[in-house]
């Protein structure tokens, strides 16, 4: 362990695992973004605490129906650092707060690295922003006590050749590393590949990316399993799932496996189950995966109706509780999950903040 990464561990974390705990909510205002900080009770029901400042401003996508920065990961919880990073897209900046079981202590806001971030990605100190506007790109970053140290020579562009804001089908869906953390992976979306960076044991990328196609139409989010599976929600309305190969290469293991529904966009991971939500049919769809990664879709592709504009989802850590925002209605719909993978819908939080005709983005539960 580097000493960098030493002093973001002794950052500590202080809440017990368990039936209650905290649900953050990324609230992406243009006019001044903010943290909402929801208690939620042994009973999976969230009730609202706090909103926190991030010292940046939120902002939107070119067309994006119910999710302004059409993005998984806008908000990232890093264990071993006890840290929260939220990014600021209408800034271009990142704010990093300290987690104090249900607070948030405002650390440092700091440049993305680049333009429009919209994913964050965080494992062990090390920081990943993945930059949406113009050709997109990665920025890596160092935790410390004072808050994130760019890390020398980790940027790289995509290439992707969008606007700034992008539109929202084109810009790429998130970044991620993998469990192991020998390499970061990117979703392009309409581009139809996953870009797979290499890291070195200091953690910066490869000079280039290994680009994988995707195995459906429109990759937009991913999960990584205990075992370094990755789990990619493809908005054509299915799930894949990969192997991370020596050199980044991504090798298929279940290649698209259709659930019936609409604009396949988000997906959480709880145990043994992926959760995947459909914005486009309002509904989750739910796939159990077995021990080398395969996927099996459970029931017949619709597990809870969420209703259309349905978008980020998360689960608990202890795999008790899936929480999944409507971007259209302004809500959070809890659901416990039972053994079986099946859900069982919990009473909903309202009244969520809404700017001109969206609401949220981006969840973490704790």
């Amino acid at each position: 362990m580097s000493a960098n990464t030493a002093m973001a561990t002794a950052q500590g974390r202080s809440w017990a695992p368990g039936g209650h705990g905290v649900v953050f909510i990324h609230a992406n205002d243009p006019g001044g973004n903010n943290v909402i900080a929801f208690r939620r009770g042994d009973d999976g029901v969230l009730s609202r605490d706090m909103s926190y400042p991030t010292g940046g401003l939120g902002a939107e996508e070119s067309g994006a129906p119910a999710d302004p920065l059409a993005s998984q990961r806008s908000m990232e919880y890093d264990e071993a650092a006890g840290r929260m990073y939220v990014v600021n897209a209408g800034s271009n900046t990142v704010s990093v707060f300290d987690v104090d079981g249900f607070r948030l202590r405002p650390v440092q806001v700091i440049g993305s690295g680049g333009e429009f971030p919209v994913s964050v990605t965080a494992r062990e100190g090390l920081v990943y922003v993945l930059n949406a506007g113009g050709d997109g790109g990665i920025s890596g970053f160092r935790s410390v006590a004072e808050g994130l140290v760019p890390l020398p020579g980790s940027n790289r562009s995509l290439g992707l050749g969008n606007d700034s804001p992008p539109y929202f089908l084109s810009s790429p869906g998130q970044v991620g590393v993998v469990a192991d953390g020998r390499a970061l992976v990117v979703t392009t979306k309409s581009h139809d590949t996953l870009m797979t960076f290499p890291l070195d044991p200091d953690g910066g990328p490869a000079a280039e990316p290994v680009v994988t196609p995707s195995s459906g139409r429109v990759p937009f989010a991913f999960v990584v399993t205990p075992a370094g599976v990755v789990v990619v929600a493809e908005a054509s309305g299915a799930v894949s799932s990969y192997r991370v190969e020596e050199g980044g290469r991504l090798t298929p293991i279940s290649a698209s496996v259709p659930n019936g529904q609409q604009a396949t966009c988000w997906i959480a991971r709880a145990k043994n189950h992926v959760y995947a939500v459909n914005a486009g049919s309002g509904t989750v769809s739910g796939y159990a995966v077995d021990a080398g990664g395969r996927l099996t879709l459970v029931g017949h592709g619709v597990l809870a109706d969420v209703g259309p504009g349905a978008i980020d989802v998360a689960a608990t850590p202890d795999g008790s509780t899936l929480y999944v925002e409507n971007g259209a209605s302004a809500t959070v719909h809890p659901f416990r999950i039972e053994l079986d993978g099946s859900l069982l819908p919990l009473p909903e939080t309202t009244g969520l903040p809404r700017f001109g005709g969206h609401s949220v983005e981006g969840i973490v539960a704790l």
